[in-house]
């Protein structure tokens, strides 16, 4: 089916409207997150300036309006939309703080849950519980290897979120987009010495790249 170009229109305009809003949500669960852990926020210019949020306004647009072009099905377009949008957040607050928010983990497992139901039926959500499963067992995995304090508890919950919205075989996508963005970037910032060998990457970012290149495809 072939979405309504005013419902196209309307759904980008309604993202970018959230758009706008993110920077201040994202504010603001960071500031909640930094009380509840008795941290200090250190006022940083990159995250509260008026350019980043005219980025994220046209960005999250943009993604909408693609979505629902791309799908052609409203309900597809409007929860592969708000997963985006949750998954900016993700990486804007993980970049920030180093925090993955259970708030926003919550909100991607509600929506996983009703994107599955809805476009693939109520025995996919067996499916992509048993990814949930596989997910986290294979991060858990991994942290175990270089370190929990390299691949934290937020982490391997975000790894079980994507599990469940995306489930299999879409999963695999974006364990493959993640893992080559990963290596993409470090190889760049080995070889123009913004990083070393001992540097620490928020993961999520990367995670959340995956999911969203896998929900797209």
């Amino acid at each position: 089916d072939y979405m309504d170009v005013f419902l196209i229109v309307l759904l980008g305009l309604a993202g970018a409207a959230l758009g706008f809003g993110i920077q201040d949500i994202s504010q603001s669960l960071t500031l909640y997150k930094c009380r509840k852990k008795n941290l200090t926020l250190s006022p940083e210019p990159r995250f509260t300036s008026a350019y980043l949020k005219l980025g994220l306004c046209l960005l999250n647009g943009a993604a909408w309006g693609l979505s629902g072009l791309l799908t052609g099905h409203l309900t597809a377009a409007v929860l592969i939309s708000l997963l985006f949008s949750t998954a900016v957040l993700i990486a804007i607050i993980d970049i920030r703080i180093r925090i993955v928010p259970n708030e926003l983990l919550l909100v991607m497992l509600i929506l996983g849950i009703a994107f599955q139901a809805t476009q693939f039926g109520l025995t996919a959500i067996l499916v992509a519980a048993l990814c949930i499963i596989g997910m986290m067992v294979v991060f858990t995995f991994v942290a175990g290897m270089v370190g929990f304090d390299k691949v934290g508890a937020g982490d391997v919950k975000l790894a079980g979120a994507m599990g469940l919205a995306l489930g299999y075989p879409n999963i695999i996508s974006a364990l493959i987009i993640m893992c080559a963005g990963f290596l993409l970037f470090s190889v760049i910032g080995l070889l123009i010495r913004k990083l070393t060998l001992k540097s620490m990457l928020p993961f999520a970012p990367f995670m959340m790249t995956g999911m969203v290149v896998a929900l797209a495809s």
